[in-house]
């Protein structure tokens, strides 16, 4: 019963670690063409009652126009698309005022320059800035909290696992290398591989999506499906260069800033924490329990988590305050996280190194994880395995040997006297014959089992052998001789005699 709820449990637990890796990460791209974004306009407020706007005329380009459009004057450029949303209205703005520069009854402001718009310039696909992860294909916020956004630049732009999303076509990016993500969604609709590449070519993209010397896109339609999960693709060389080219970092104030790791473009207050994972590690598991354990408990601490490949994963941890204590909180939360690890193999980690703006390094390799415990087991299955299989085998083979044996016959008491004697009488009548001395009728009368020996060994050109084995009377060449001297006669008497006593 217990083996049942444990098989139970591990296969929960599998399921739920490849359904949790293979479900994507989604980043959604911030700037837009929107009338009503205030960073697409050139005095970074939205156009008053009265403003004169302007629409560059050397773009091409989609403005999206949401609630209402109340200005002085609108002057249009010679190529673009206008989007007016549903319940959009234009209305007339009020009378100019009589002094200027000064506040009309509506609370603009305006010192007679037109406004203009700029949000036709392409943004840059690798400003970590213009990216958000949200939750779905819906572009509903995560609502990240506690992740440090300043942190891990490369991991801020979308991976070669991730799905990217425009939520509209109002948008415009400019890509300056080739680019390689998981799937794509232009205003809610999803692209992959060829269709993407056939979207590119309509006039619409042309107006989305500009691209340097030598850069693409390239939508491969993949997920990330490794439990300790998977590089972003970005760190190190021409694409962390140029991302944190795009990037901007925030002042430092601790006594000893920690060198941004690779992968990050900035220097930080906090703590660096690097582990090596066994092959059992889940990434999404870990890191649910170290925000139950200690993440969700600390309200002034930034976190940010990721695989670096290899086996590898990073934890950084820095605090939101500032001047000389700013980190000290990352540290101090650093290390409870580095002494449960240690203590804890659940978590499935090697070894582990702590670095903290503090001065602190620390370096421990934790016991073997559990999983070793379940090695030892197989291992100890494999030689028991081996031992049944070999004795199995020399079973079997006994078995067979002892079948021959029993098969092949085994004379008896009598026919081995028999056989003895005839062995000897042989030989005794062989050694003679080569001298000529004896001749076999003259031995006289004999028992009956004796005398059948005696006719064999008489016959010229045949020999004896035991009956019992049912071989056939072998021929030999024949051997001719006579009785010469009686002496060696007597002699071949008595030891005929003395064998006859012997042998039986």
């Amino acid at each position: 019963m217990h083996l049942q709820k444990l098989a139970f449990i591990l296969v929960v637990v599998g399921f739920y670690g490849v359904v949790a890796q293979n479900n994507p990460t989604y980043k959604q791209w911030i700037p837009n063409t929107n009338y009503n974004n205030p960073s697409n306009w050139n005095k970074n407020r939205l156009p008053c009652d009265q403003d004169t706007i302007s629409f560059d005329n050397s773009g091409n380009y989609t403005v999206i126009l949401q609630d209402s459009l109340a200005v002085k004057e609108v002057i249009f450029p010679v190529n673009g698309d206008f989007v007016f949303e549903e319940g959009f209205t234009i209305s007339s703005p009020p009378p100019a005022p009589t002094a200027a520069p000064s506040s009309t009854p509506s609370g603009c402001q305006s010192d007679g320059t037109p406004n203009i718009f700029i949000g036709d310039i392409p943004k840059n696909w690798f400003n970590p800035a213009n990216w958000m992860v949200v939750d779905g294909p819906s572009g509903s916020s995560t609502g990240t909290g506690s992740t440090a956004s300043n942190v891990m630049q490369t991991n801020q732009v979308p991976c070669v696992t991730d799905t990217v999303i425009f939520p509209s076509n109002a948008f415009a990016v400019n890509i300056t290398l080739p680019v390689t993500i998981g799937s794509i969604m232009v205003n809610g609709r999803q692209y992959l591989g060829q269709q993407f590449a056939n979207y590119l070519t309509t006039s619409t993209a042309r107006t989305q999506f500009f691209f340097g010397f030598g850069s693409s896109v390239t939508v491969q339609d993949i997920t990330c499906t490794n439990s300790s999960g998977c590089p972003c693709g970005y760190a190190g060389g021409a694409f962390q260069r140029e991302i944190c080219k795009q990037s901007i970092c925030p002042a430092v104030s601790c006594a000893k800033p920690l060198n941004p790791p690779l992968g990050s473009c900035c220097r930080l207050c906090g703590t660096i924490m690097q582990f090596s994972v066994s092959s059992t590690f889940n990434l999404t598991v870990f890191e649910q329990q170290i925000k139950a354990s200690f993440l969700n408990n600390a309200a002034n601490v930034l976190y940010n988590i990721q695989s670096t490949g290899n086996g590898t994963i990073l934890l950084i941890l820095q605090d939101k305050n500032n001047g000389t204590a700013s980190g000290n909180a990352a540290v101090a939360l650093g290390k409870s996280i580095f002494d449960k690890v240690k203590s804890d193999t659940s978590y499935n980690i090697t070894s582990e190194t702590l670095q903290g703006s503090d001065g602190t390094v620390i370096t421990s390799k934790p016991t073997p994880p559990n999983n070793a415990a379940g090695i030892g087991v197989g291992v100890a299955f494999a030689v028991i395995a081996v031992i049944l299989l070999l004795s199995i085998v020399y079973f079997v083979y006994c078995r067979r040997k002892s079948g021959q044996e029993l098969t092949s016959p085994q004379p008896t008491g009598i026919s081995k006297r028999i056989n003895t004697f005839g062995r000897r009488m042989r030989n005794t009548f062989r050694s003679r014959t080569s001298s000529g001395l004896i001749n076999a009728m003259e031995l006289g009368a004999r028992s009956e089992a004796e005398q059948s020996v005696a006719d064999v060994e008489d016959k010229p050109g045949l020999s004896y052998e035991n009956p019992l084995y049912a071989s056939a009377v072998k021929e030999e060449p024949e051997t001719e001789f006579k009785l010469e001297d009686t002496k060696d006669h007597k002699e071949a008497e008595s030891v005929y005699e003395t064998t006859d006593t012997t042998g039986f």
